[in-house]
């Protein structure tokens, strides 16, 4: 149920109709997606949107977050944030493919108190369903701080460079379902696991002499987000686990 606001103007003559029609349809403004997001901060009922919107919260506002003051909350660069480089919006939207396919359907099934169905191509979608957003923010946050760590110069400046754009960060939710499933499937999504991943794609980089810049990655786009994220995936592909593994101590089950 909601509310839909109606305007009813009589009277009006055919010059008065077409002058009503032309100035409404020429002067409507779209809502930046990331004012949109930001409004489901009030939202009572958990959904994917509200999810994705309170992860991007926790990034930019958490000191050890690798995103700390660098989303555009409000789709805007406020003080201080020379180097926010990513809108909330551009976040969010990339983050909730890894929860839902149909986000608006799950809200509407929340909001039912219906069950949730799990979804092999979302792989986060089990952690929403059991309502463990923290897991996800957690995984998020070690995946990204990882590439902080990997590639120092890039976050210093990343203006500068693809990885911390667009392109880049987009780059690596396309490549993250890969990245899950090989780490599950040796119980690991730890930070020092896509230190790794990303040390393998480096390396990959510097054999193929390629720079994560406008040079070697012209142009924007999915396609090219794709692109990159399969030297990511092609590169990580290729790791032998063994010796970390071999090296590493589980955390009791």
């Amino acid at each position: 149920s909601f509310y839909l606001p109606v305007v009813l103007m009589f009277g009006l003559t055919t010059e008065q109709k077409a002058y009503v029609f032309s100035t409404i349809n020429s002067n409507q403004v779209k809502v930046s997606p990331s004012l949109i997001y930001d409004l489901f901060d009030v939202a009572k009922e958990r959904s994917p949107h509200k999810t994705v919107h309170q992860i991007a919260r926790v990034m930019n506002n958490s000191e050890s977050s690798p995103f700390h003051n660098r989303l555009k909350m409000l789709g805007k660069k406020e003080q201080n944030q020379d180097n926010a480089t990513l809108s909330q919006g551009t976040f969010a939207k990339s983050v909730l493919q890894l929860i839902s396919k149909n986000p608006d359907d799950d809200a509407r099934r929340i909001k039912r108190g219906e069950k949730l169905v799990q979804d092999e191509r979302c792989p986060l979608r089990e952690y929403f369903i059991d309502d463990k957003d923290d897991v996800i923010t957690k995984i998020l946050m070690n995946c990204y701080s990882a590439l902080k760590d990997v590639f120092p110069k890039e976050w210093d400046i990343p203006q500068k460079n693809i990885l911390w754009k667009t392109t880049g960060f987009r780059a690596v939710i396309y490549a993250l379902p890969s990245l899950i499933r090989k780490g599950r499937r040796e119980k690991v999504l730890t930070k020092d696991y896509f230190v790794m991943c990303f040390s393998a794609f480096r390396k990959q980089l510097e054999i193929e002499h390629l720079t994560l810049t406008s040079k070697d990655f012209p142009g924007g786009g999915e396609q090219n987000q794709k692109v990159l994220a399969a030297k990511i995936i092609n590169a990580v592909s290729n790791l032998n686990m063994e010796d970390y593994i071999a090296n590493m101590i589980r955390p009791a089950d």
